[in-house]
């Protein structure tokens, strides 16, 4: 079994304590394993954090704003 530490993510850097911490938050909230990532509960989860979209017009300006909550 792979452990945090042997995790990378897509940018090949390893987990930060903030990440690990959301992970624990995921597994908390599903008891019976956390679900695959899908396209609606990744919009959903921006929405919910106010995190802006891609397309949105703060992303395509290279965020010149930086969101509250640290996104």
């Amino acid at each position: 079994m792979k452990s945090f530490d042997d995790f990378l993510l897509a940018s090949h850097a390893p987990l930060t304590e903030a990440e690990r911490g959301w992970i624990d938050i995921l597994r908390a909230i599903h008891p019976g394993g956390v679900p695959r990532p899908g396209l609606r509960s990744a919009q959903l989860l921006r929405r919910v954090l106010g995190v802006p979209a891609p397309d949105d017009e703060v992303f395509r300006h290279g965020q010149e704003e930086q969101h509250p909550n640290g996104g």
